[in-house]
């Protein structure tokens, strides 16, 4: 009798352990650190940095220095920008600029001109 049950709580044990460490595994996320993989797709797949900046008709704005810049919309008429990442705004309205490293896109600004 003392063998079953000895048994019967080895078995309980065992089910009650391979439970938990299943609910663990669950609750682990994969990290950069166990899954190389994982790093290589959050480098390779980034999003750009979105800013929102404000702009007087008139006035100039500094873009991060050492990117290519490309006015998606809003150019020539609302603003200009040059190559070294000043921005100058001609008139009232809204304009977008795309800033890039190479061929990467790294920062889209949405600029309002008033």
């Amino acid at each position: 009798m003392k063998k079953k049950f000895a048994s019967l709580a080895l078995l309980s044990a065992l089910a009650i352990a391979s439970i938990t460490s299943a609910a663990h595994a669950e609750q682990v996320q994969p990290s950069r650190e166990t899954n190389p993989s994982l790093a290589a797709t959050e480098t390779t797949f980034a999003s750009p940095v979105e800013r929102n900046k404000t702009l007087k008709v008139g006035k100039t704005l500094q873009l991060p220095k050492g990117y290519q810049y490309f006015p998606a919309v809003g150019w020539p008429k609302i603003i200009d920008v040059d190559a070294d990442g000043l921005v100058t705004g001609k008139k009232k309205g809204n304009a977008v600029v795309e800033v890039k490293d190479g061929r990467e896109l790294k920062y889209v600004y949405y600029i309002t001109v008033n």
